[in-house]
């Protein structure tokens, strides 16, 4: 499976994302580390910040169907690595 074509496909609406290009990494974020959240996504470790200070996010590297960070051995010191969450306020 292709981690990108998979991630191309699945949950694109969701503005909360992590993306690796390197890796061709393109994943949604999701809250809590729940199994379903995580056969879905990267998860987000409710216990930590979203915008200040250490952001812990988790998602399967083996194993699974879709294994999100099954390339992150592959990074090195400066690559790129974008982090974007947009919340949309209507009045």
């Amino acid at each position: 499976i292709n981690i990108a074509e998979v991630v191309l496909n699945q949950y694109t609406d969701n503005s909360w994302r992590i993306c690796i290009p390197k890796i061709n990494l393109d994943a949604p974020i999701l809250d809590g580390t729940s199994q379903e959240n995580l056969r879905r996504g990267v998860t987000h470790f409710k216990e930590t910040p979203i915008f200040n200070g250490n952001v812990c996010l988790a998602a399967h590297n083996r194993g699974y169907k879709y294994n999100y960070f099954q390339e992150l051995k592959r990074l090195e010191i400066g690559d790129i690595i974008k982090y974007q969450i947009i919340f949309i306020c209507f009045t």
